[in-house]
Formats: C-alpha cells, structure tokens, sequence
C-alpha cells in the first residue's frame, strides 16, 4: 500500500467520525484494520478499486464509491471491509436497516469479525425502535450468547484435535487394560483424562452441529421504517403484526404472485406471516437490493 493510499484512508476515518457520530470512531474502523483483510482476498486491482472507492466517499462522491464498492462485492462475495462499506454509505443515506443487512450478511462468512460485529451495536443503537423480540426464543438466545461468538473454523478444527487427543487417551487405556488381564495384573484406574478430553469434544461437537444448522437458515432484516406481516402472500390479507427497522428474521419461504414477490418470515419467538419482498432483505441477497430506490429512507 502507498503512503498517498494509507494518508487517504486515514482522512476517511477522521471524516466518517465528524459526519455520522462519535461512538463510530470505536465501531468502524475502516482504515487501518480493514485493509488487510481486503489484501488477503483481493488482487491487485481489486485493491486499488478499493482505494479508489474510498476517495470517492471521502470527496462526498457518493454515488460513485457506492458503484465502486457494489462492483467489488460482486468480484468478492462477503468481503467484510467492502460490506461493512457499503453499510456506511447506507448510513449516510439514513438507511439503518440497510445498513445493519449489509453488516449481517458480513457476519454470515465472518461471524467473529469485531469491526463488523460493533458496528452492528452501533446502528442497532441509532435505531428509532429497537429490534428486540419481545418473546424469548432459547434457540435464539443460545445462538447470540455461544454461537456468534465463536469462529466455525476454529470450533471445527478444535473438535477433530479433541476427538484425536481423546481417541489416542482410550486407545492406550484400552491396552493398557488388556495387558492387565493377559498377566493376571491389577487393572488400571478410571481414566479421568480421557473421560474430560470427552466431554469438552462431545461439547464441541454439539457446537459444531449447532452451528452447521444455525448457518442452514436464511435470515434477513427489515428495510423499511414499518412492515405490516400478513396472513398470506396478498395485500388484502389479515395484518397479523408489525415489524420494524433493523429486525433480524428468518426467511421460511418465498414465492411469487403475479407481479408480487412475497417472503414468509418468523419472528424471534415463532410468530410467522407474509412480507412484501421489498421490505427485508436477507444475507442471500445481493447487496444492490439494499440500495433500491423502492426501499424507504428513515428520518434522521
């Protein structure tokens, strides 16, 4: 990286903390810590793309970095540095629930990601009601305090040293037991090694399971400031309830009624009904869905 592309980021970060809000100095930290992780997934070009997308936005040429970042996202699928971006730029066009979809769909691929991670807290925050079921979900409890704190890669990669550690330890155990009735010798203790190695594997096997059918859901946020969820997939059904901005939930379904696209969805707790498409947008979609002009604005 040049000195001119490392001072441009630097001017970034101080400008995106005097035009959105202090607490973004914490939570988005695009300079310095984000540029590694773009090198380590990009070719050279990609990074000058980048580099170029962020002069851009310092320039206030927004419309310009956020086809920039758009086309990057395209080349590089769940990059965090370009989709935490582009959550900025959300920001600044004061969709919050834009912004905090593009962050989420970040943290599919990267779910220990900080940068990311804070600056969803940060726009939950900004949030005009805030996203919080108000029915208690254990799976949904459990996936926030165990599952989003830990890194698939590693539980997995931890899981296979434990089962080998532990194997080995039963393995030596066992012979250890048999020699002993070959020679009509006292047969070895309990061995308590081996049984805790277990545990803590068969714990991290849970993990593992849990988190391979955390990652089988297709979750989304809602877009817009309020979404009415009806009964079925017509504008003329039963309002059951209302979400808003910023809500996490999961896509059931989705189908298509003449010219409408519907998208069946639960809310944490299990309460489940039909939104219009254009009103959630989900960590499957691509990420110029969140921009699109038929998605409303939220007042500052």
């Amino acid at each position: 990286m040049t000195f001119d592309s490392f001072h441009a980021l630097a001017r970034l970060y101080c400008f995106v903390r005097r035009s959105l809000h202090p607490a973004a100095s914490i939570a988005l930290v695009l300079s310095l810590g984000m540029w590694p992780v773009l090198t380590a997934h990009a070719q050279t070009s990609d990074v000058e793309e980048f580099a170029r997308a962020v002069q851009s936005f310092k320039t206030g040429k927004t419309e310009e970095a956020k086809s920039t970042f758009l086309a990057l996202e395209r080349a590089m699928p769940g990059n965090p540095a370009v989709l935490l971006n582009l959550g900025l730029i959300a920001m600044k066009e004061r969709r919050t629930g834009a912004a905090l979809g593009l962050w989420r769909k970040g943290l599919t691929e990267n779910p220990t990601h900080s940068e990311l991670n804070n600056a969803v807290q940060w726009g939950r925050a900004r949030l005009q009601k805030p996203d919080v079921a108000h029915d208690f979900d254990p799976w949904e409890s459990y996936r926030s305090s165990i599952l989003l704190r830990l890194s698939p890669l590693t539980v997995v990669g931890t899981s296979a040293a434990f089962l080998l550690f532990c194997g080995s330890l039963w393995l030596r155990w066992w012979g250890r037991r048999r020699r002993a009735y070959e020679e009509e010798t006292a047969l070895p203790g309990a061995p308590l090694a081996a049984i805790l190695i277990t545990i803590f594997f068969v714990f991290l096997a849970t993990v593992s399971i849990s988190l391979f059918l955390d990652r089988l859901d297709i979750r989304a946020t809602v877009i817009k400031p309020k979404a009415a969820v009806l009964s079925a997939p017509d504008l003329e059904a039963t309002v059951l309830f209302e979400v808003f901005e910023g809500l996490e939930v999961l896509v059931r379904d989705v189908r298509l009624v003449g010219a409408n696209k519907w998208r069946r969805i639960t809310y944490p707790g299990g309460l489940t009904g039909w939104v219009r498409d254009e009103d959630v947008f989900s960590t499957a979609d691509p990420s110029e869905r969140a921009f699109e002009k038929s998605t409303e604005k939220v007042s500052p």
